[in-house]
């Protein structure tokens, strides 16, 4: 009875809870990733445009941080063209250094990273099945833009469906074998890639 009692009054203040809702930005090109950022901001994917921006939630403001479409000569297919993948430009991870109100923490180690599809390889059978490849690239945030990509990895196998590509950082630094093996750590899904259908 207590635990009826008690799941009555959370379900009862939930629902007097006042909300309001308002849009912050619009206009995004099929956005995938939505992380919360520095400085009250969100940080936005548009897997269709390859694009990375950082929205200010108080005033709408956005701010596009890199188009990859111009700096990653890799992606060889365009939105408008035939078995474009699901997913495209997916997955986003802040390093949490740059959450640190220290400046001299932020700028250690000012790490973006992103999860995105950069290769058509083959199209087998009739239908829009094509085999893709995915990389995750390290960026810097440095200003208003993103700069120096090096790639962390670029042989995570791909299709034209269910990519997934959501990237997170581990909330707390994780121990290793040893001092330079304890560290934050970066987690990637990969999805089932159309294998349920």
């Amino acid at each position: 009875a207590l635990l009826f009692l008690l799941l009555g009054h959370f379900n009862s203040d939930a629902q007097t809870e006042p909300f309001t809702k308002r849009t912050v930005v619009s206009g995004l090109n099929s956005a995938w990733e939505v992380v919360y950022g520095p400085n009250d901001s969100l940080w936005i994917t548009e897997n269709r445009a390859y694009l990375i921006s950082r929205v200010s939630i108080a005033t709408g403001v956005k701010t596009v941080l890199v188009d990859l479409r111009a700096t990653d000569g890799t992606i060889n297919f365009t939105s408008a063209a035939p078995n474009q993948p699901q997913g495209g430009l997916m997955g986003l991870a802040l390093h949490p250094n740059l959450y640190s109100s220290d400046p001299v923490v932020r700028a250690a180690k000012p790490w973006v990273y992103v999860a995105y599809v950069y290769n058509r390889g083959s199209c087998p059978g009739t239908n829009t099945s094509c085999v893709f490849t995915t990389k995750i690239v390290r960026f810097e945030y440095s200003g208003n833009t993103l700069i120096n990509p090096i790639t962390i990895l670029n042989t995570i196998p791909g299709s034209s469906d269910h990519n997934s590509g959501r990237l997170v950082m581990s909330p707390v630094i994780e121990p290793g074998a040893d001092a330079a093996h304890t560290q934050y750590r970066l987690y990637y899904t990969v999805g089932d890639m159309g294998a349920g259908q």
